[in-house]
């Protein structure tokens, strides 16, 4: 480390103390911090003078000066921010003057090589006259501090026998040494403690100020750290940790001290005393809390929360608002509610505290004044707390007769029944369909006389709208007044129930999208068998034409059935995404062959393709798009109708990247029904999934969701116009791509060329690995095979020249992925081409992206095979 770049770090790290100790002072401005702060700033101010000197030439010879006269201004200040003996102005003045002053201008002599002895004898006289006179006058000659400070005497003297002797420099020494040896014995004075902070900077002061003396000694016989150590800083660094470390102290005896007088008069409040948050968590309280409320301990307290103590919720609430309203409540009066369960009244007074660190939290006092109240309290109090809850319970409650005749009922079981209250009250369970029959509802009278209570049974009825429901009910015999009656209680699950059931469905459908893919991905491979060998027996049989022809029909049929395999890979998510460029009326076109039999004889399909532009969307995206909302069309016309398929370019103003707004072309295309149409409801949902208007088994709710999802995903925009009895026209805007380059789509026709090196293929698949083995070979290429990736890495040990690795991304035992990394680890320069049957293989679970890599998707034909070996054997190897 050059002595520079160690200044700048020093100075560094000084720059940090300095912004420390200024963040402290500006949090508690007190006077001893202020001065430690400028104390630490002229310390900043030493270490910074050599470079400025390096950097300002001019100011080089004043550098030495600067040095020097910022540690005597340090040590002026870290003295007076401890010393009791100059707490007085006038007392500071005179220490500046005749010490701190005397000091500069001892300095400043000596570096202008004044040679005069009786100057710098008489400059240390002063300082030691007065120095040790103030000591005397406020210690007294009985004080062991005083004793403490004797060694400057004798200090000072030799100091002043070598100036005589024309030796000026040890007197220097002596003020700085001075200056922070007593700073370290005044700062123990000062705290008056055993404290690591407090030892360890009055040990730090002192080794600081002993730095001085020492270091020239050690200067003067040739040993020691030199003159510029980061040996010699190290106190000053001490120092600032001590001081740290005493700020810390003294915070912690302050809140100590403050803790405690607050604790006895806590805790001997004859009142009960508590401190909560806002959420109702008990954080303390007192011992006359804990005997008002009947804890045991104040850890069973501190764990129940305030909103248990009240016996109406409500009130806690209002007393929340009230208290944020006025910040504080005065003789609020609530009911309380002690462990057992027995309720009382309370008087309290609560105000709403804002701690250091911003959050909030209520301290109060009570005190009981249940007796006061018990007067006030009475049976009707019971019975108006009892019918509040009934009326705002969420549950549906009601009080029948032992017979079955309801007496009363709540809000929410009349929302439930969908009728009024005077269409209930009077009327029988069996009456409103909430039981089958009256041998139903017989029986379970019969169950409940001999139980006493019944839960969660399970209870299916209509409304009045004729809208079924699932509920649990709940009933236990009760007395009100003298008469015996049954009070109930009906939870409705039918949303429960019905979100059971999507549930449910969806994990069905994710199951079996699971098991498509993996049928599609193993199938994927066996198409790769067969298409590979036809296509290796096209080659073979040149001159028999007729076979030959053969070999064609296979490869298309296996070129179909990848199609399938998309379908699968479609319906389970993990289709390879292959955007192409699409001119949609083809594509259209194509597809009216196969919509009539789709819809049916009573539906007309009336077709209108206009546009030109062309798009950039995954074909079989695409005919997924049309055939979603055309199914959904016919489904809208059960009793037949007609389907309008329109299609026109059109120009519309678009937001660029940059944030300016250009005309953009799009592909519209409109498919219109004469069918039911929607409400504004329906039409708002019809995107989301699992949404759907259809019965039960005859949709899933996914089809437009999926038609949303896809023209998202090519840019594009969807909307749909529905009114009932009116039809529905789903409007789609595609943005038209851009004119490829010419020649662009010349690459895929790439003739197969002999080639030469070693590839080694790895494919966990036999017959899918010896076809592409016996092609690449017949090409040319020295193939080595390997079942596995633990098998490829032991044959690379003994292999020879390897251009290029081929290998599966999805294997047993070790992943494409993992056998790369290994690969490249042992043969960095090596090419390599993955291959794999869909997207989550690559991406999800093996971490390898398709940005940046050679990636062939399977099926392919040994053509695609061919032209991936051929691109990647010409692209040069990095060094």
């Amino acid at each position: 480390m050059s002595s520079r770049f160690e200044a700048i770090v020093i100075f560094g790290v000084i720059g940090v103390l300095v912004s420390l100790f200024a963040w402290i002072y500006l949090r508690d401005r007190q006077k001893r911090t202020r001065l430690w702060v400028l104390g630490w700033i002229a310390i900043l101010v030493h270490f910074a003078a050599p470079a400025f000197s390096a950097d300002f030439p001019r100011l080089a010879p004043f550098t030495l000066w600067i040095k020097v006269c910022t540690l005597i201004v340090a040590g002026t200040f870290f003295l007076l921010s401890v010393s009791e003996v100059f707490i007085w102005q006038r007392r500071r003045i005179a220490f500046l003057l005749f010490v701190s002053a005397a000091a500069v201008l001892y300095l400043t002599i000596l570096l202008l090589h004044v040679r005069t002895p009786w100057i710098y004898v008489g400059m240390l006289c002063i300082s030691i006259g007065y120095g040790w006179g103030q000591a005397i006058r406020f210690y007294g000659w009985r004080s062991p501090y005083l004793y403490s400070l004797l060694l400057l005497v004798p200090y000072g003297g030799w100091a002043a026998q070598q100036a005589m002797h024309a030796t000026f420099r040890h007197g220097l020494n002596f003020y700085l040494f001075g200056f922070f040896y007593v700073t370290g014995l005044t700062y123990f004075r000062h705290f008056r403690r055993f404290t690591p902070g407090v030892i360890l900077t009055s040990a730090a002061f002192m080794a600081w100020g002993c730095v001085f003396p020492l270091s020239t000694i050690l200067s003067a016989l040739g040993t020691g750290p030199g003159p510029g150590s980061f040996f010699w800083d190290l106190p000053k660094f001490f120092v600032a940790f001590g001081m740290i470390l005493t700020l810390f102290e003294n915070q912690t005896d302050v809140a100590s001290t403050v803790a405690l007088q607050y604790q006895v008069l806590f805790e001997n409040n004859l009142a009960a005393v508590y401190v909560s948050s806002p959420e109702g968590r008990l954080m303390n309280c007192n011992s006359a809390f804990l005997r008002m409320y009947g804890f045991q301990s104040k850890e069973q307290a501190l764990e129940c929360s305030a909103v248990f103590l009240y016996s109406d919720p409500q009130e806690r609430e209002q007393f929340l608002i009230d208290l944020g309203r006025q910040g504080q409540v005065l003789n609020y009066e609530c009911k309380q509610r002690r462990q057992d369960g027995t309720v009382f009244w309370i008087l309290e007074r609560a105000t709403i505290v804002r701690g250091p660190d911003g959050n909030s939290f209520i301290e109060g006092t009570a005190i009981d004044i249940t007796e006061r109240k018990q007067s006030e309290i009475a049976l009707k109090q019971s019975e108006e707390r009892f019918a509040t809850v009934f009326r705002q319970s969420p549950v549906g409650c009601g009080i029948v007769t032992l017979h079955g005749v309801f007496l009363n009922v709540n809000e929410s079981l009349l929302r439930m029944l969908a009728l009024p209250a005077e269409k209930v009250i009077g009327k029988s369970g069996v009456e409103l369909g909430l039981w089958n029959s009256q041998s139903h509802r017989d029986e379970f009278y019969r169950r409940l006389r001999a139980e006493g209570a019944i839960q969660n049974l399970e209870i299916r009825f209509k409304d009045a709208n004729g809208v079924e429901h699932i509920a649990l009910y709940f009933a236990t015999l009760v007395r009100i007044g003298d008469k015996e009656c049954i009070f109930g209680m009906q939870l409705d699950q039918t949303e429960q129930r019905a979100l059971e059931a999507k549930f449910l469905r969806a994990q069905k459908m994710e199951a079996l999208g699971r098991l498509a893919g993996g049928v599609a991905h193993d199938f994927n491979n066996l198409l790769g068998v067969i298409g590979g060998y036809a296509e290796l027996l096209e080659a073979k049989l040149e001159s028999a034409e007729g076979l030959r022809r053969y070999c064609s029909k296979i490869i298309d049929t296996t070129q179909r059935a990848s199609g399938l395999t998309r379908q699968l890979l479609t319906f389970s998510r993990k289709e390879i995404v292959r955007p192409v460029p699409l001119q949609t009326g083809e594509a259209l076109q194509e597809l009216t062959a196969i919509l009539p039999r789709l819809i049916g004889e009573d539906i007309e399909l009336c077709v209108d393709l206009r546009a030109t532009g062309t798009v950039v969307i995954d074909k079989t995206h695409f005919e997924q798009v049309i055939f979603n909302i055309i199914i959904n069309s016919r489904d809208a016309m059960p009793a037949g109708g007609q389907i309008f398929v329109a299609t026109e370019d059109v120009l519309r103003p678009a937001l660029t990247s940059s944030g300016n707004v250009a005309i953009s072309q799009y592909v519209a295309i409109r498919i219109r029904d004469t069918g039911i149409g929607m409400d504004e409801e329906t039409r708002l949902h019809a995107f989301e999934p699992f949404y759907t208007t259809k019965e039960v088994g005859r949709g899933t709710g996914l089809g437009l969701a999926t038609v949303y999802g896809i023209v998202q995903q090519c840019h594009g925009e969807i909307a749909i116009e529905s009114s009932p009895r009116k039809g529905t026209q789903v409007n789609i805007l595609l943005p038209v791509a851009v004119s490829e380059a010419p020649g662009a789509s010349e690459a895929t026709q790439q003739e197969m060329k002999r080639g030469n090196g070693g590839i080694l293929l790895v494919e966990d698949e036999m017959d899918l690995r010896n076809v592409n083995a016996e092609f690449l070979t017949a090409l040319g290429y020295s193939v080595t095979c390997a079942g596995s990736g633990p098998e490829a890495l032991d044959l690379l040990t003994s292999a020879g020249q390897i251009d290029l690795v081929i290998t599966d991304v999805v294997m047993p035992k070790m992943s494409g992925r993992e056998f790369a990394d290994r690969l490249l680890q042992l043969r960095p320069n090596t090419r390599l081409l993955y291959v794999s049957g869909y997207t989550d293989d690559i991406v999800l679970q093996n971490g390898i992206s398709k940005q940046g890599m050679f990636f062939l998707q399977k099926p392919y034909s040994l053509k695609d095979l061919a032209g991936k070996v051929q691109t990647l054997m010409a692209t040069p190897l990095r060094t």
